[in-house]
């Protein structure tokens, strides 16, 4: 070696520096990324998020409940995948009951149409049921063998709880194609009439 001298002058040898310098880079590179992506997620987060109580009460009140037995907290969706939202009055682990709503994609410059209730998921109705349920209500079919066999396995043996396996199936490649925005209701709220 030269004795090739350090930016500091200590000595190091440049490999040392250079190594500094795309460290330095490369964090910034980085915190550039995330930084974006965050601003991304919050301006959907904002696109998707009632403005006001108002609007809150409304959409509680579209999807057929009393807007004033939902507290207020609980009217912020949160965007799970590009078709799938969670409004919980409840976290979605210990609510007794999913209420899957639906309603076809909006293109651009349309008007969003009304959410329809689709189907209840019981949290503790037997693994069958309950399977067949939640591909009904989150993927619009009858359960195929092998995944039933496959969830039915998982859940038993204690490998997956039943709101992982939920929300595994709302955010799945399946549902992004079906050309439905699904809403997920947990609440302890009074059912509506309609569910």
């Amino acid at each position: 070696m030269s004795g090739t001298m350090d930016r500091e002058g200590t000595g190091r040898p440049g490999l040392l520096a250079i190594a500094d310098d795309c460290l330095a880079a490369l964090t910034a590179a980085l915190t550039s990324k995330l930084d974006g992506r965050l601003a991304e997620l919050a301006a959907q987060q904002a696109g998707t998020s009632p403005a006001s109580e108002a609007e809150a009460a409304e959409l509680w009140e579209s999807l057929g409940f009393d807007p004033a037995s939902v507290p207020p907290a609980a009217a912020k969706p949160e965007q799970w995948s590009q078709n799938v939202s969670l409004i919980a009055d409840l976290p979605p682990e210990s609510a007794p009951e999913w209420r899957i709503y639906h309603r076809p994609r909006r293109s651009l410059g349309q008007p969003a149409q009304p959410f329809e209730f689709g189907q209840k998921i019981v949290m503790q109705a037997p693994i069958a049921d309950f399977l067949h349920a939640a591909y009904r209500g989150l993927l619009r079919r009858e359960p195929d063998l092998d995944g039933l066999a496959h969830y039915r396995a998982r859940i038993a043996e204690g490998h997956i709880a039943r709101h992982e396996v939920l929300r595994a199936m709302a955010t799945s490649d399946e549902a992004r194609r079906l050309d439905l925005e699904l809403l997920i209701v947990t609440t302890d709220a009074p059912a509506p009439a309609s569910a």
